[in-house]
């Protein structure tokens, strides 16, 4: 299925892992969600990005979890 959501404005928090690696930058990014619930933990989408610090490829990754279309009561 393809959802087509309004183009809004929104703030990306990000906010660096301190971890300790020689490999890759890590970093947690974080927004509010388009879709409100009564759940708050539910309306925030966070993420993580692995920057490798030796970029082999310009190609990408992206994982996504989606809720489903029965999950999106208003």
């Amino acid at each position: 299925m393809i959802f087509d959501y309004e183009r809004k404005a929104f703030e990306v928090k990000e906010i660096p892992l301190n971890e300790e690696s020689k490999k890759y930058n890590a970093t947690r990014i974080e927004f509010d969600s388009f879709i409100q619930t009564q759940y708050p933990e539910a309306n925030k989408v966070i993420g993580f990005v692995y920057e490798p610090f030796e970029k082999k490829t310009p190609d990408i990754l992206i994982f996504l979890h989606g809720i489903g279309d029965r999950n999106l009561c208003p």
